[in-house]
């Protein structure tokens, strides 16, 4: 009984898939996806077998029988209901996929945006380092030059500068004797001059000690003298006292 139903169920499905193998199976939805997208495609392995197997039977000689024709009528229907079903369970989840695809559209834009700028701000790094490094490079050579070109100045005029230098420096040392020896000259005559005043100065030191002595000598003298005369007018007045005269005996 179970292989008569499956066999009628069998042949009502071959006789839809002869008239349309793919809407018998999958309600036409507008698919989002290419040929080559996988189990969504129209040309997905299951209309593939299915069509083989539509190829495989020969209905051209079938005539099916009341029994059978009620039990298409039945099978039909129960194919039209679960279609319907099916068919709002894949448009939901086609809705689904759709809007996860757009979701997922706008953030590759939006990654693939902030990626470019950011690379592009990269780029523009990368641009003003190197510009800043090749003039670096080249104040860098300007600076060896110069001094290259200095160091081969100073090795050129080493000779007449150190020429140079030892006339300034002669020109300094002959005025520095010259400077000396006027000051030579100066401290000799101040020297003569001072021995002169000196010299003149012992003479009337000498002088005048003479004179100082001489009167010295002189006031020895009459010192001398005045007391000789002291003493003698001393000796004079013992004398008369030891020896009165006739005027005191009077008195």
């Amino acid at each position: 009984m179970e292989s008569e139903i499956h066999t009628e169920w069998s042949s009502a499905l071959g006789e839809d898939l002869l008239q349309d193998p793919i809407s018998a199976v999958i309600p036409p939805v507008p698919s989002l996806w290419s040929s080559s997208a996988g189990p969504w495609s129209t040309e997905s392995s299951f209309p593939t077998v299915f069509n083989q197997y539509a190829e495989e039977q020969d209905y051209s000689t079938y005539t099916p029988s009341n029994e059978t024709q009620s039990q298409t009528v039945q099978t039909e229907e129960w194919t039209e209901e679960r279609s319907t079903n099916t068919n709002e369970d894949w448009e939901s989840d086609m809705r689904a996929l759709e809007d996860c695809s757009i979701e997922l559209n706008e953030q590759y834009e939006a990654l693939a945006k902030q990626h470019a700028a950011e690379e592009e701000h990269h780029n523009i790094c990368v641009h003003s380092l190197e510009k800043t490094r090749d003039d670096r490079n080249h104040q860098y050579q300007g600076f060896i030059e110069k001094i290259e070109s200095l160091q081969i100045k100073l090795e050129l005029n080493s000779s007449k500068t150190t020429r140079k230098n030892f006339m300034v420096k002669r020109q300094e040392l002959t005025a520095e004797k010259d400077r000396m020896e006027e000051e030579k000259t100066r401290l000799a005559q101040d020297l003569e001059d001072t021995e002169k005043k000196l010299k003149i100065l012992i003479e009337e030191q000498s002088q005048e000690k003479f004179s100082w002595e001489q009167e010295i000598a002189d006031l020895r003298v009459e010192m001398e003298t005045l007391c000789r005369q002291a003493e003698q007018a001393s000796q004079t007045v013992l004398q008369d006292e030891a020896n009165p005269g006739p005027s005191q005996h009077i008195f």
